[in-house]
């Protein structure tokens, strides 16, 4: 749920003519509007590590099954392959 910001200003509403949220009376809402841009942010970046982790998930099953050519575990093929690179 993105919060809208662009027309967003701190303690927008406010009907007691307050300069701040400790003069306010009426309620009205005086977060800062880089708390709802992080607020945004978070949500994104929660959403592409999911992506990601599904991704993950799906190459960890896939290399966990049997690589045709040697007939073995391809998660083992993978990690000589990486030891030798190393060298």
């Amino acid at each position: 749920m993105k919060q809208t910001t662009e027309d967003y200003y701190e303690g927008k509403g406010c009907r007691c003519l307050a300069k701040s949220q400790g003069e306010c009376a009426c309620g009205a809402d005086w977060t800062p509007k880089e708390v709802y841009r992080l607020r945004d942010e978070i949500v994104s970046l929660r959403e592409q590590l999911e992506e990601l982790n599904n991704e993950y998930l799906i190459l960890y099953e896939l290399a966990s099954e049997v690589w045709p050519i040697t007939n073995r575990p391809l998660s083992i093929v993978l990690s000589e392959r990486e030891q030798a690179e190393e060298l």
